[in-house]
């Protein structure tokens, strides 16, 4: 009887249905698939794609318990009966929203990544929180000067590094100074650094290459920031359009032009009245059609602009007077068709079109280059295994460029004293390349020992030249820690337009080419007081062939020949908070020419090292430090002068070419911030604190009238860039 009277007892005590809802915190993104604990009862319940949970339990006092990777252990409390949904917001632990990979490839099926996440790389000290700009802290680029936002690999020239958005080439990557990069690394989902002895789907450079990948804009919720800085200030959103249609939308634009002419002012050392300024924008839109098939099409624009207003003549040449004005603008409509038919088996189609446009002015003085760019890539990669990869597909680019130009041949001496060349003229270029590449295990272990050759044939039409280019990379795992690894190759480059022009240039120009040759090793060092380390070596070789350099008789020739040799060290660390890397280059680069004989190039760097710190609390404080080193660049002296009475100006004499350097350059940066996590948003302040010592690093030298006294151009002074990022 007491049996059955607890029975009765037990089934009509009161119960209720419960259901919850769990999303992130800030974001209120449905967190499906999460494990939630009902205690007491210690009942075990499961969320479904859109984060909610339901669960039949007695009244009385209770409690919630999430518990996700990667997120804050969250608790609540409530009681039943409970008047509609229970809500639990989920704190991310480490949040960055915008992944992005950044990674180093010695051939396109044999990578050497290394593993620098959004998180990481959007605190950098100096960089503006702009995830590409971690390139510019990796071994094997060198340091440019303060105005330039081109990269410099391994001893080539700025010319000599490709640039790619979405497998296209584009004029820059990189805004004025370096300051930040053309495309919203937000919506990237890869950055690819290639430094040297790259795979043969890649081509025209004979440098390295730096490219990036868009990813399709995320389809959950409306979602996006905006920011405003010292420096720029831009926003981004991302929506779904349904029915599997995405849209991403992205601008900035710069005030830094406003912000450097104030800090002038009180700097007698930068003289010049600077009014730079750029802007950039990307519309994405992308359709999921099934798992396998993916359409994404992406128009995005950049426009720099850097002036100088020169109130007065040039002392040492009458013939800089006026404002000067140096424009770089394109835009880019591309299309990309992705299918991943089988597991072996993905299909890749992409076309671009849009217009370059280049344009510097000083007084009556003008070159203007605009041109119409049209390029179709395409690649079929088959996988019969983890070790045996085949790769092959075609990379061309058709060009219409018009070229207008009033400028005067001086052979080194004022502007006053040359000669003005007028003219305008047209022309078109096709290249045209088809690629293949394997990658096979070799030996009773094929997943130890990999060879990867490949062979790019192009044809370049402007100089009406073919070439067929092997490449060949391999790598060798000694340990599971431990790999040696190694490439070489041929690599052809088209000469500019304006090299070839008939009266400008010397039509019969060929192409310039190198031989790359790279050999080291990568391993994890398992250092005991560290939670994770990667150490990576390369030592590097570049064979230089038909340089164009300038000639007395024909204008410009390919007499020109050069090597670069070096090494690198990459040194990558983390132990709880503290995070970072080491990278340190050293490099030797020479040019020779008939007129000069072998010389130091102008762009050598003996030494370049960088110094990355991180530093992350709990309470959502992050510290960061950026320290670099570069030896100056060499520098031809001035020796003396003589005057020129036909142009009342004195015209100087130059001493051994680049046989002088300017002083080493040495700049720390600093970067905080602190971010608040509220409900449905997310407030992030940060203090970049670019050139935190204010260092008065030497970017060139200026001399008086008749060049009897000198004096030193120094770069950007220290700038604290403070903003503000509201993401919802």
């Amino acid at each position: 009887m007491r049996i059955l009277l607890v029975i009765l007892f037990l089934t009509e005590m009161a119960s209720a249905s419960v259901k919850g809802l769990v999303l992130e915190k800030g974001t209120r993104t449905p967190m499906g698939n999460a494990i939630v604990y009902i205690l007491p009862e210690r009942s075990r319940q499961t969320t479904n794609l859109e984060g909610v949970f339901e669960v039949e339990i007695p009244d009385g006092e209770h409690s919630a318990v999430v518990n996700i990777p990667g997120y804050i252990k969250t608790s609540i409390e409530f009681s039943v009966p409970v008047q509609g949904p229970i809500e639990i917001l989920v704190e991310k632990s480490s949040y960055n929203p915008y992944e992005t990979t950044v990674q180093t490839k010695s051939n396109t099926v044999q990578t050497s990544q290394k593993n620098i996440s959004a998180g990481e790389a959007s605190k950098i000290a100096g960089t503006g929180g702009d995830t590409l700009r971690a390139v510019q802290t990796l071994p094997g680029v060198a340091r440019t000067s303060a105005f330039s936002g081109n990269v410099i690999i391994r001893g080539s020239g700025p010319n000599d590094t490709g640039y790619l958005i979405e497998g296209h080439r584009v004029p820059i990557i990189f805004h004025f100074g370096g300051l930040a990069s053309v495309v919203n690394t937000d919506l990237l989902s890869e950055i690819i650094y290639l430094p040297g002895g790259f795979g043969s789907p890649y081509g025209r450079a004979s440098g390295g290459i730096i490219g990036t990948v868009l990813r399709d804009p995320r389809q959950e919720r409306l979602q996006g920031y905006v920011f405003a800085d010292v420096i720029n200030a831009g926003f981004l959103i991302e929506t779904s359009l349904g029915s599997g249609w995405s849209l991403g939308l992205t601008a900035r634009r710069s005030y830094i032009g406003d912000v450097l002419a104030a800090l002038a002012e009180n700097n007698k050392s930068f003289d010049l009245t600077v009014a730079p300024y750029y802007y950039d924008g990307l519309l994405l839109i992308s359709k999921k059609i099934s798992d396998q098939k993916n359409l994404r099409f992406s128009l995005l624009g950049s426009y720099d602009e850097l002036g100088f207003v020169i109130k007065e003549p040039r002392d040492q040449d009458p013939g800089i007077r006026g404002n000067l004005n140096n424009v770089t603008k394109f835009h880019r409509l591309i299309g990309t068709y992705t299918d991943k038919f089988s597991d072996q088996d993905v299909f890749r189609f992409s076309a671009a079109y849009g217009t370059d446009a280049t344009y510097f002015d000083i007084g009556d003085l003008y070159f203007d280059l605009a041109v119409n760019a049209l390029s179709v890539r395409s690649d079929w990669e088959h996988r019969f295994n983890s070790w045996n990869l085949s790769r092959i597909g075609v990379d061309n680019e058709y060009k219409f460029a018009t070229v207008k130009y009033k400028v005067p041949q001086t052979n080194g001496g004022p502007i006053s004293s040359g000669v003005l060349i007028q003219n305008q003229t047209e022309a078109q270029e096709s290249q045209t390349a088809v690629f293949a590449e394997h990658k096979i295990g070799v030996l009773r272990d094929p997943e130890k020992w990999t060879l990867t050759p490949g062979l790019r044939f192009d044809r370049f039409k402007l100089t009406d030249q073919n070439h067929l280019s092997p490449r060949f990379a391999s790598r060798y795992a000694l340990t599971e820690n431990f790999a040696f690894r190694g490439s070489t190759g041929f690599f052809y480059q088209p000469p500019d337009f304006q090299y070839i022009d008939k009266f400008f240039g010397n039509p019969n120009i060929s192409s310039p080419w190198a031989v790359h040759y790279v050999l080291g090793f990568e391993s994890d060092p398992h250092v005991p007081w560290l939670t994770s380390s990667v150490l990576e070596f390369d030592v590097f070789y570049k064979d230089l062939k038909d340089l164009i350099v300038s000639d007395a008789s024909t204008k410009y020739s390919n007499k020109g020949t050069g090597k670069s040799v070096g090494a690198e060290v990459y040194f990558k660390f983390a132990k709880n908070q503290f995070s970072g890397w080491l990278s340190y280059t050293y490099s030797k680069a020479t040019r020779q020419n008939p007129t000069n004989g072998e010389t130091v190039f102008q762009y050598d760097q003996t030494h370049n090292a960088t110094l990355i710190l991180n530093y992350k609390t709990e309470s959502r404080w992050e510290y960061g430090m950026r320290a670099r080193y570069g030896t100056g660049n060499p520098r031809t002296p001035i020796v003396g002068a003589r005057f020129d009475a036909d142009n009342d100006t004195y015209i100087s004499e130059a001493g051994t070419p680049y046989s002088d350097r300017l002083p080493s350059f040495f700049q720390m940066d600093l970067r905080v911030d602190k971010r608040w996590v509220y409900d449905t948003w997310i407030l992030n302040a940060y203090l970049d604190l670019q050139n935190a010592l204010n260092s008065k690093n030497i970017e060139g030298v200026s001399y008086n009238y008749n060049y009897s006294e000198s004096y030193y151009l120094t770069g950007l002074p220290m700038i604290p860039s403070f903003g503000l990022r509201a993401e919802f």
